[in-house]
């Protein structure tokens, strides 16, 4: 419960401030997640099954609000708060469980909720994904090759929604949705014709808890740059 509290503070801040505000408050907790949380609670743990010495740490706070926002972003926001309304009406005052609010909100999603439980909530560590190549498939087809990395587990999650931004020399942007899955994954995508991709990058709007912490900068001068 604490995790969402948390979570609800940067939803505040989206209501009142708008979505940048929102973003920036995301980055900040999940930067500071990854490069003190197990530092100040002793280790890398998972959000649920947590040593009762750490019930009220970091992985519990903060780590607990990364991984909401994370499953906000699995569901949508529709589904994602609906779902949240449906549950305080329904279970309100009453004990429950991780895996009762995991069986309570498949009701309404269509995004597989065990091996996003399994996966972000019931296990340490973070999934990295990169990019190995993309290539044009044919017309405004594109091949995106994905390979996944785990941090501080062992486990390669399955069925990841990944939004993967595509640039072309001037700068204009693309965006198509895949599933990751395992070591690699290869997607095929659909731009928009004519549109010549020469760079591309992974959630660049943050939407998930991922083992990286990202920074876009655009290079227009020559010379050395900081």
């Amino acid at each position: 419960n604490e995790g969402w509290a948390s979570f609800c503070e940067v939803v505040f801040s989206e209501s009142l401030y708008g979505t940048a505000a929102y973003i920036e408050a995301v980055r900040d907790n999940h930067k500071d997640v990854l490069l003190y949380a197990h530092r100040n609670d002793g280790g890398r743990f998972p959000v649920s099954g947590i040593p009762s010495n750490i019930t009220y740490g970091d992985h519990v706070y903060n780590k607990g609000a990364d991984i909401a926002r994370t499953l906000r972003s699995y569901m949508g926001d529709d589904d994602f708060f609906e779902a949240c309304r449906a549950w305080m009406n329904e279970r309100a005052f009453e004990h429950a469980s991780s895996y009762d609010l995991r069986d309570f909100f498949q009701n309404y999603t269509e995004a597989n909720l065990t091996y996003f439980f399994d996966q972000w909530v019931f296990a340490p560590g973070f999934p990295e994904f990169r990019i190995h190549s993309f290539a044009n498939a044919g017309g405004d087809l594109w091949d995106v090759n994905i390979l996944q990395f785990s941090h501080y587990n062992d486990l390669l999650m399955q069925e990841v929604p990944l939004e993967v931004t595509f640039f072309d020399a001037q700068l204009n942007r693309a965006t198509a949705q895949v599933l990751a899955n395992g070591e690699s994954s290869m997607e095929t995508v659909q731009l928009p014709a004519g549109f010549e991709p020469v760079h591309a990058c992974i959630d660049r709007d943050d939407k998930l808890a991922l083992a990286v912490l990202a920074e876009e900068r655009v290079i227009d001068n020559n010379g050395p740059n900081d």
